[in-house]
């Protein structure tokens, strides 16, 4: 079987409509008219995907608010937080989005593809089970992959699935996280988010909601100690951009699959009693320190541990 063989079988596909319609992503906007308008082929058209809900894009303040921003920080950081630390701005508009929705703290990721995968894989590691709907947006369905986390489906929307999902689960544990979407961007369903809610906190889970169709992504505890659940909340809203690949990746990361550095010799570091960092604590052979995003998808991964079983 040749590696390409799969895409000319697309590609012989996408022949067939070539002369009916517009490829997918080959569109071309030449010019932005609105929100929802723009120019192709010379022509003003609607843009019925347009994720700009609120029009804010070309609003005056906003475009204004983007020119300062360019010319007192440039067109980038030049890398992660992590590598080379965070601007003034990000952490202003961090604090200015946890006041607005009365919150202790907020993470700004640069796309909601990224915020689902730092916190399902910051999250979740092994031994954790994560509780899907069938209908996840694939940015949900691609943070599970990058966990060794058992992972199970229930049928999209029905509380019922999920209840009975969670109620074969072992009790006592709570190391299970529930992923549900706010508002689905496909069928443009809402979720029964006090059923879910209310079905997660009688079974000690914690429960994620997506809301990037809606207003924004957080995740709360379900968990019947209210105080302490908060609290932990809170701890992992600070912890995460440590412990989350997709925020803190930097170029000399070793592999996800490797326990060691890619040289021609295996690195083993120093014992905690030589007075060096410990190791981790999930076990992949590195240090706390240099684990710092590797440990959810260290070398502890392996098929019997990335048990997926998406039953609906």
């Amino acid at each position: 079987m040749d590696l390409l063989h799969k895409l000319r079988a697309i590609e012989s596909r996408l022949a067939m409509f070539e002369d009916a319609a517009a490829t997918p992503g080959l569109t071309v906007i030449e010019g932005v008219l609105g929100p929802c308008e723009v120019i192709v082929q010379g022509r003003p058209t609607l843009m019925f995907g347009s994720n700009n809900y609120l029009g804010l894009t070309k609003h005056p303040d906003v475009v204004d608010a983007a020119r300062r921003a360019l010319d007192d920080y440039g067109t980038g950081t030049t890398g992660s937080r992590t590598a080379n630390g965070t601007f003034a701005l990000h952490e202003a508009l961090e604090r200015d989005f946890a006041e607005w929705f009365g919150k202790r703290h907020a993470i700004i990721f640069s796309t909601g593809y990224q915020a689902n995968l730092s916190l399902i894989g910051g999250l979740c590691g092994a031994g954790d089970v994560i509780l899907i709907d069938s209908d996840s947006h694939a940015s949900i369905y691609d943070a599970t992959r990058q966990t060794p986390s058992q992972v199970i489906g229930f049928r999209h929307n029905s509380a019922d699935s999920l209840r009975r999902k969670l109620e074969r689960l072992p009790r006592g544990e709570r190391n299970r996280l529930v992923v549900v979407e706010g508002l689905y961007s496909i069928r443009g369903d809402v979720a029964p988010l006090l059923d879910i809610a209310n079905i997660c906190s009688a079974n000690g889970a914690y429960l994620l909601v997506d809301e990037a169709h809606s207003s924004t992504a957080s995740i709360s505890s379900s968990a019947p100690s209210r105080n302490r659940s908060r609290a932990s909340v809170a701890s992992a809203c600070r912890t995460i951009p440590n412990c989350a690949r997709s925020t803190s990746w930097r170029a000399r990361t070793s592999s996800p699959r490797q326990g060691r550095r890619p040289t021609s010799r295996a690195w083993r570091p120093r014992s905690a009693s030589s007075g060096s960092i410990p190791s981790c604590a999930s076990g992949c052979g590195r240090t706390s320190a240099r684990c710092a995003a590797g440990c959810a998808t260290s070398a502890t991964r392996s098929a019997k541990a990335n048990r997926q079983s998406f039953r609906f």
